[in-house]
């Protein structure tokens, strides 16, 4: 996946993206971790400039920080997009675990 998706078909700014992942793919002492850097919202802002569109059922690949040295990759499902599909910084994301 791109990580910036074509808006020709964009139907307006999203209100409220909801993102899921798998706390299970991580070993059971960083999945706090993991959970702390999906849901800084550094992390948040960087993941709307990154994305135009998202589309409810899609997945998504992101590096996650999760301090001292400890990057993980984390697959996200988009669960429920509510208004258009645009991203943009009104767009209230919000991550939980599948």
């Amino acid at each position: 996946m791109s990580e910036s998706t074509d808006t020709t078909e964009a139907t307006g700014p999203a209100t409220r993206v909801r993102l899921t992942y798998d706390p299970e793919a991580f070993p059971e002492d960083v999945r706090d971790w993991v959970y702390e850097g999906v849901t800084d919202e550094t992390f948040l802002a960087s993941f709307r400039r990154r994305h135009d569109t998202v589309t409810e059922g899609e997945t998504v690949e992101e590096f996650v920080s999760c301090g001292c040295g400890s990057p993980r990759d984390v697959t996200f499902r988009v669960a429920a997009v509510e208004g258009g599909n645009r991203l943009d910084t009104t767009t209230t994301l919000v991550v939980e675990r599948a």
